[in-house]
């Protein structure tokens, strides 16, 4: 069974690197159509012994040598263009679809209505449209007619032994090859619409693909640039606040110093006053702590704990005294009750809203 399967796989691999481009973009019809052409080949070839071999039987033993001929040709042609490999898509199309007419015709000429020769010239135009252009198509419906017309002049000239010739009059076979060529015509005008629409469909798709890529590579460049800012914003607040607290630092420290050093000589009101650069300092330093704390929420802080909103205010409020003093402002804070919050995003919404 794995034999089998390993035979046909490597079947199937042949056939199709032989009977399609791999140079086409699958968005392409023509692509498709060679998809199409190659997996008819791949099933024709075993599905055709059930009709070839018993076909070429009855030939045999009726002595219809040429209609042996003919298969015997179209036999060596369809496995000259499924295996032999230089040879382009397009003249493995021709070739076979030539075969598969020349099939037909000696059909048509030797089993007369009792062979499929007409059914499979309806056929061979419908394979046609769908494996190449519209242009082959009105070929193939040329051809039909030109057969059809050909029979009808020997079959009023009453020339040959053909069989077809002795089962029609005339007016008979006219009847019967119109309505072979107008499916072929109905098919030649219906089945290219339906490619062009599809067509269509393909390039439309194409350009939405297209279109949607280029859009997730600016979105995916715009969350670099994003990611980028972001750090660049995150260095900048950490060198600010060094360089804002390192000032406020040697502040305080001075302040200290002075405290220590001439306490003795200072009178309150100096004291009071050294109290409040130092408290400023302190202060300031905390709202700068703040500040870096609040450019990385969202990034650090996303968690929420329970806090008492009053001492946060308090907190606040301290670190506004200076402002709150000099503006003679006067705030009075009611009873507030314990909330789940992000510290650092509260102080800093309670601090602007003072």
């Amino acid at each position: 069974m794995n034999r089998v399967k390993k035979f046909w796989n490597k079947y199937r691999e042949i056939i199709a690197h032989n009977c399609t481009d791999d140079l086409i973009a699958d968005t392409s019809l023509i692509y498709w159509q060679n998809k199409l052409f190659a997996a008819s080949i791949i099933y024709l070839i075993p599905f055709s012994i059930i009709a070839v071999l018993p076909g070429m039987y009855v030939a045999y033993k009726s002595s219809l040598l040429g209609l042996i001929a003919v298969d015997s040709l179209a036999v060596i042609i369809v496995f000259i263009v499924a295996f032999v490999p230089g040879i382009s898509v397009f003249l493995r199309k021709i070739l076979f679809n030539a075969v598969l007419y020349a099939v037909s015709t000696a059909l048509l000429f030797y089993l007369g209505s009792f062979g499929p020769g007409l059914l499979y010239l309806l056929a061979i135009t419908i394979f046609i449209l769908l494996t190449l252009d519209t242009f082959y198509g009105y070929i193939a419906l040329a051809l039909n007619t030109l057969i059809c017309i050909i029979i009808g002049l020997l079959i009023y000239f009453s020339s040959g032994e053909i069989l077809i010739l002795h089962e029609y009059a005339l007016d008979t076979w006219i009847a019967v090859s119109v309505n072979l060529i107008f499916l072929s015509a109905t098919a030649v005008v219906l089945i290219p619409i339906l490619f062009k629409g599809l067509q269509s469909a393909i390039i439309e798709e194409n350009n939405l693909r297209s279109t949607l890529e280029i859009e997730q590579k600016k979105l995916q460049s715009s969350i670099f640039q994003l990611k980028d800012k972001n750090e660049e914003l995150q260095h900048f607040a950490y060198s600010v606040s060094h360089d804002l607290k390192e000032p406020l630092r040697m502040i305080q420290s001075f302040m200290e110093l002075l405290n220590k050093k001439y306490a003795d000589q200072l009178d309150e009101k100096a004291r009071k006053y050294i109290y409040f650069a130092t408290d400023g300092a302190k202060r300031m330093s905390i709202s700068i702590d703040d500040l870096l704390e609040y450019s990385r929420v969202g990034r650090l802080y996303t968690n929420t704990e329970l806090i008492q909103s009053y001492d946060m205010v308090q907190e606040v409020l301290q670190i506004l005294e200076g402002e709150i003093e000099s503006k003679d402002a006067k705030i009075d804070i009611g009873k507030l009750p314990e909330i789940n919050a992000v510290p650092v995003t509260f102080r800093m919404l309670i601090q602007n809203l003072i």
